[in-house]
């Protein structure tokens, strides 16, 4: 019987054991806290300045601003050099995108120049690779603005020379160019001659150029002739009957204006394609009723830009690459609706009833010292189809060191909105890589100016 219950003993301490040793007793695991990740350094802006061709500019600062207008950083900048914008990469948990600003400040003779041009919606990390700074007005308005300005006079600058250009039996003639397809116009004129026989003296023609000579007559006609100077002489003599009628011309009839300016081009043939031709083929500060632009067959590609100044306030811009002619037609915008909400420089809004593409607008201002110094300050603001911009004010040292950096007296200008064109988005990639930059083949624009008090 003792045995038994022995047996019996044994047997449950065995057993007991056996639970014991099959069995795991958790234990409680203690939950790790996440270790943060260390601040990141962060580049938000790669700004590249090549080489400008003008040695007069003596500063230049890339502002950098969020969405907001908050100041990220500002830096200055020499010519041929690359700054980097960085920072922690917490510190940029807010800014979706960047506002870039670039000032340049020039000294002449009796003159300080700045200029300003501000990009929005630029995205964090944005490489930018410099040229010259862009202007939203194209080369063409450029041009438009010097005619104009010299419109009372008629006197611009050409390289003198000792050759002359002498054309004989000549009838009344209201306008002439002589055209360079290396160093563009060498000479032109838009005041009324008179002269059976006219001369032009102490002008620069080289020889193995083939130059473009064109007249406008007081009977209507568009002239060409190309001619290059003879290897025995620095003369040219011409006879009116040798001039050609161009062989296309496009007609439109002008609505009331102020003035009205285009040209013709023609890029390239088989033997010389890089050769180009350009007239200046209208040029009226009179209230033209009819534009007439010449085409010159021959070419393997032509261009046309068109521009007028309508007495409501705003310039109709149409520019138009081709392979064939003619151009068909060109239709001159009416001006849209177009109301400003807010006129400030920082906080801009407008309103219109336009479908344009991208915009840009431009604060002014211009003072006279008393010795006679003139400066003169202009902002030019960059965006896409947006209607408004928020823009930062420039750091105090920035306006510290350029004294004579005129904010407080910037009046608004102008808005340019683009109807078809060059996007945003494609601006932005020229800026990145100017020398990818692609021209589309229909440019159309307004300018669109204030009411008038």
């Amino acid at each position: 019987m003792k045995i038994k219950y022995v047996l019996l003993f044994f047997t449950a301490i065995y057993s007991l054991i056996s639970c014991t040793e099959g069995t795991e007793i958790d234990e409680p695991i203690a939950k790790e806290e996440p270790i943060p990740e260390e601040p990141k350094e962060e580049v938000y802006l790669t700004y590249r300045l090549n080489e400008h061709s003008d040695a007069t500019e003596i500063e230049y600062w890339v502002i950098v601003h969020d969405q907001d207008g908050e100041l990220l950083d500002y830096k200055s900048i020499k010519e041929d050099s690359t700054l980097t914008f960085s920072t922690i990469d917490t510190a940029l948990v807010n800014t979706e995108k960047l506002v870039v600003t670039t000032l340049s400040v020039a000294e002449y003779d009796n003159l300080s120049s700045h200029n300003l041009y501000t990009y929005t919606d630029i995205p964090k990390g944005f490489k930018w690779n410099s040229s010259e700074p862009e202007e939203a007005s194209s080369i063409f308005t450029e041009k438009l603005n010097t005619y104009k300005s010299n419109e009372s006079t008629n006197n611009l600058t050409y390289k003198a020379g000792n050759s002359s250009i002498t054309v004989n039996s000549a009838p009344t003639i209201l306008k002439y160019q002589v055209y360079s397809p290396k160093s563009g116009v060498v000479d032109s004129n838009y005041n009324i001659i008179n002269e059976e026989t006219f001369s032009i003296e102490n002008i620069e023609l080289l020889s193995g150029i083939r130059y473009l000579f064109f007249i406008g007559d007081a009977e209507g006609s568009l002239k060409y002739h190309f001619f290059e100077l003879g290897s025995d002489s620095q003369d040219v003599i011409l006879d009116y009957n040798q001039f050609k009628d161009y062989e296309y011309v496009l007609e439109t009839t002008l609505p009331q204006n102020a003035y009205q300016f285009s040209t013709s081009n023609g890029f390239g043939t088989l033997t010389n394609p890089k050769i180009a031709y350009e007239t200046s083929v209208e040029l009226n500060f009179d209230n033209p009723t009819v534009s007439r632009i010449g085409y010159i067959s021959g070419f393997d590609s032509y261009s046309t830009s068109f521009s007028i100044k309508l007495e409501n306030d705003y310039i109709y811009f149409y520019s138009k690459d081709l392979h064939q002619l003619p151009l068909e037609e060109i239709k001159i915008l009416e001006r849209p609706s177009f109301n400003i909400i807010q006129d400030a420089l920082y906080n801009f809004e407008f309103n219109t009833d336009s479908n344009y593409i991208t915009s840009s607008s431009i604060w002014n201002s211009e003072t006279l010292s008393t010795e006679n110094r003139r400066s003169t300050t202009t902002w030019k603001i960059f965006s896409s189809n947006k209607s408004s911009h928020t823009v930062g004010s420039l750091p105090g040292e920035v306006n510290t060191l350029c004294p004579n950096l005129d904010l407080d007296k910037l009046k608004y200008s102008q808005t340019h909105l683009i109807i078809q064109g060059k996007t945003y988005e494609s601006t932005l990639k020229n800026l990145s890589n100017p020398n990818n930059s692609t021209s589309p083949k229909i440019n159309e624009s307004l300018i669109l100016y204030p009411e008038q008090d």
